[in-house]
């Protein structure tokens, strides 16, 4: 986005809609966290019903769509922050 000249602003996503709870439990699979404890609370009143991104303009526009899903995006993500110079051991 930032090197096409398109001024934007350009949604840019993944079009499959995922619940927080979702994301959650793949973040804990993805850390190996076996037992995870989730604490649900009301939402703020003007927290939108749904979130999926309309990409479209992305597509059409940029030539970009998501090349990597969910899974293997906080494998990649872990494995960074796990192999980061200057991250403490253990």
């Amino acid at each position: 986005m930032a090197e096409s000249g398109e001024p934007g602003p350009v949604n840019v996503g993944n079009p499959h809609e995922v619940t927080v709870l979702e994301i959650a439990e793949a973040i804990a699979r993805a850390v190996g966290i076996e037992r995870l404890e989730i604490a649900f609370v009301d939402r703020l009143v003007d927290d939108p019903d749904r979130r999926c991104p309309d990409i479209t303009m992305a597509v059409e526009r940029l030539g970009w769509k998501p090349e990597v899903d969910l899974t293997e995006g906080l494998a990649r993500t872990v494995r960074w922050f796990r192999e980061a110079p200057g991250r403490p051991a253990g």
